[in-house]
Parts: structure tokens; C-alpha cells; sequence
């Protein structure tokens, strides 16, 4: 009797949120493709598993968000807010036990004033005027 080996899809996180799209197209491109399994977390939620443990069950996590940015501000909007301490070291410790990142469009806008994130991502968009590895 020959074995079948069956591998399960590749499990995505996938963190939304922060821009306009069309979301449905978006979780039919994910739907499409075989061998993944895309789970969408909508900001802030998404953050809270940002770390080990609630990425226990996913293989690679997909940003496709754009949090730290207050564009409801009264003056000079978009603000810049800074991330939650939980999530600069969970999003640390997930990169350093190997978990995959993919940082899609609109994801080098987000956390403007953590620049290790945009390091680990290679690059970042400016809403305001800023420095990015020493050069303004």
C-alpha cells in the first residue's frame, strides 16, 4: 500500500487595515492560490499576535496594514503614534525565531517612528519629512 504524504497549506496571517481596498478581491487572490490558507486580522487586533505565541498556528505573517498613523488628527495629520512596547519585542522575537514576514505596498507607511521595523522590512514611506539611515 503506498503512502500519500499530504502536506498541509501554508498558513498566512495576513494583517489588514490603515488603507482603502478592496477586500474581498484581496482574500479571493489569497483563495485562489493553492497551498495557502490566508487568515485577514484587521488593526489593532492583528498586533496582539504579532509575537511567539500567536503565531503559533501560522507559517508565515503578510502585512498588508498601516498602523501607527493617526490621520483623523486635527493638525498635521497624519500624527505619529509609536507601537506598544508587547509588540516591538514580540515582533523581535518572531523574527528571530524565523518566522516568515512578507510586507506588502502600502506596509512601509506603517509605525513611521520605529525604525528597526524598517529595517527588518527594507525601506519606508514618508508622510511627513524625515531621516531614514542617517540622510534626511
Amino acid at each position: 500500500m503506498p503512502i500519500i504524504k499530504h502536506r498541509a497549506p501554508l498558513q498566512a496571517l495576513v494583517a489588514v487595515r490603515g488603507h482603502p481596498f478592496d477586500r474581498t478581491a484581496f482574500d479571493a487572490m489569497f483563495q485562489a492560490m493553492d497551498g495557502i490558507a490566508a487568515t485577514m486580522v484587521d488593526q489593532p487586533a492583528a498586533a496582539r499576535l504579532m509575537n511567539p505565541e500567536g503565531m503559533r498556528g501560522f507559517d508565515v505573517l503578510v502585512l498588508y496594514d498601516m498602523p501607527g498613523l493617526d490621520f483623523e488628527a486635527p493638525e498635521n495629520a497624519p500624527l505619529y503614534r509609536e507601537p506598544e512596547a508587547d509588540l516591538r519585542s514580540g515582533f523581535r522575537a518572531l523574527l528571530e525565531q524565523g518566522k516568515g514576514v512578507v510586507a506588502l505596498h502600502h506596509a512601509l507607511a506603517g509605525w513611521p517612528t520605529w525604525t528597526d521595523y524598517h529595517e527588518w522590512l527594507g525601506g519606508q514611506f514618508f508622510y511627513h519629512p524625515g531621516a531614514s539611515r542617517g540622510a534626511q
